[in-house]
């Protein structure tokens, strides 16, 4: 009797073990915390500006430039960076001109957008976008005219976008008088070695939007 009893008490023993064993906590399921997530990542606004260039002489010497009072209306997050340029909005003071030389910013203040009619404020918004030519058609609004600028957009890997057009002064804005003071103000500046001055009417325009990445 005694070996059964025995017998009876290892059997007990060993299923409780084996019952133990399958509620152990070292299962083999992933935990929680290690599921990769499978939803897109977007794309968040950290900052934005433009560029611009005019040149001088007739070997098209560049001058750069850039406004340092400007307000944008973009998108702060999206979820993929051409959205960024979708719906935009730029609204600059011309007397916030910046070239680097402050005399120059003065005079081309007083000389070209003082002149210009509504000449305190360049405003820009989007009038359209293409993604499949990666085109973006902005609509300028300056001495008192608004004309449609295509724009070619870049995207350099998850931080930038960048984008970039060229307007006319005459043929676009019709600024003759403007453009004149300016040049007769910078014709010294605007001599090459060649003894002739001149200023170009065309100005290059390049954006810059600066962004992050998200995952979620």
């Amino acid at each position: 009797m005694k070996k059964i009893y025995f017998i009876t008490f290892i059997l007990l023993i060993g299923c409780g073990r084996k019952d133990s064993q399958k509620n152990s906590p070292t299962s083999e399921a992933a935990p929680s915390s290690a599921r990769v997530s499978t939803r897109p990542p977007s794309y968040e606004l950290d900052t934005a500006y433009m560029q611009w260039t005019a040149f001088k002489t007739t070997a098209k010497i560049p001058v750069e430039g850039t406004f340092t009072q400007t307000r944008w209306d973009l998108k702060r997050r999206v979820n993929r960076p051409e959205e960024f340029v979708e719906r935009a909005y730029f609204k600059t003071l011309t007397s916030s001109v910046h070239t680097g030389n402050p005399e120059r910013d003065r005079t081309i203040f007083e000389g070209l957008f003082a002149r210009m009619i509504e000449g305190k404020i360049i405003e820009a918004r989007t009038a359209s976008l293409d993604t499949a030519s990666q085109t973006v058609r902005i609509a300028i609004r300056m001495n008192g005219k608004e004309v449609l600028v295509p724009f070619k957009y870049r995207i350099t890997g998850d931080t930038l976008l960048t984008a970039e057009g060229s307007v006319d002064l005459l043929k676009d804005f019709g600024a003759a008088g403007p453009f004149q003071s300016l040049h007769e103000a910078c014709k010294d500046q605007h001599t090459g070695e060649d003894g002739i001055s001149k200023t170009w009417t065309d100005v290059d325009l390049k954006a810059f939007i600066k962004y992050h990445q998200i995952h979620e």
